[in-house]
């Protein structure tokens, strides 16, 4: 297994990074799946998770834009910068591949892109996916986030994450601090509850995919949450932390693919 195969595009004079991975692949008429990894995190940090989905016959396709890309449209109401400008690279892509609808699972902070983008144009979308998603706990605030989050990274330390780590706190200091601090603060006061409720009733189905030994977004208060809104039934607890979907790509692509297997067509 290689690195991912990243090509290049322009877009009014801009290049944009993108992968199209297996692009034959025809899984039970399943249309692409769109990957939306975390915060910072960029598609080629998940070759193992994207190796295993083609190899169950997903196509899978992502933009590598961390912050997303100018949108050309306001992509969603009441929504962060940050989630419209990752909402536009969905589109964007879509457009660039001749895609008409994805599935798409959203890693983290990915989760918000992907609701806010399927919320705003429900017929481009057949089923969403979270994974660890943000969104899910109640109410949150950046300080309390950073609490939870950090020593996590500690507790995965000899799994790799001291790169992690470190790229996190570039961003946030000297690399692109003008955005990273909104994003960490929308991802705190997210609430991806009522757009659930809202896609369920608009997209073929969805799926919380969520570690039972995730810190940055417990277990007890996502299930909590869930109960509250009658929606407990869509939920998967899987063993892992919140960067084992880094550290054990394979497994986590797995839940992915029983989770589609599930919703179906």
């Amino acid at each position: 297994m290689g690195p991912l195969k990243i090509e290049t595009a322009d877009r009014n004079g801009e290049e944009i990074r993108f992968f199209n991975a297996n692009p034959t692949a025809h899984r039970n008429n399943q249309p692409p799946l769109y990957l939306q990894p975390g915060w910072l995190l960029e598609p080629e940090k998940f070759p193992e998770l994207v190796a295993e989905l083609n190899a169950e016959k997903h196509q899978v396709i992502g933009v590598d834009a961390v912050h997303g890309i100018k949108p050309d449209e306001d992509v969603a109401e009441n929504v962060s910068t940050i989630e419209k400008r990752q909402s536009s690279s969905i589109f964007w892509l879509m457009q660039q591949l001749g895609v008409s609808k994805v599935n798409a699972v959203g890693y983290s902070m990915g989760s918000l892109p992907v609701t806010a983008a399927a919320m705003h144009k429900p017929d481009k979308f057949h089923n969403v996916l979270t994974l660890n998603g943000s969104g899910f706990i109640g109410p949150d605030t950046f300080i309390k986030l950073c609490a939870r989050h950090y020593p996590g990274l500690f507790v995965d330390m000899g799994k790799g994450t001291l790169p992690l780590w470190r790229e996190i706190a570039q961003s946030l200091t000297v690399k692109y601090p003008h955005r990273t601090w909104p994003e960490g603060f929308a991802i705190a006061k997210s609430d991806i509850i009522p757009r659930i409720q809202r896609l369920l009733k608009q997209v073929n189905g969805v799926k919380v995919i969520q570690g039972k030994h995730d810190k940055t977004f417990p277990i007890d208060r996502v299930r909590e949450q869930l109960k509250q809104a009658g929606l407990s039934d869509l939920l998967m607890e899987v063993d892992g932390t919140h960067y084992d979907v880094v550290f054990d790509q394979t497994r986590f692509a797995q839940h992915i693919h029983e989770s589609l297997t599930e919703l179906g067509e």
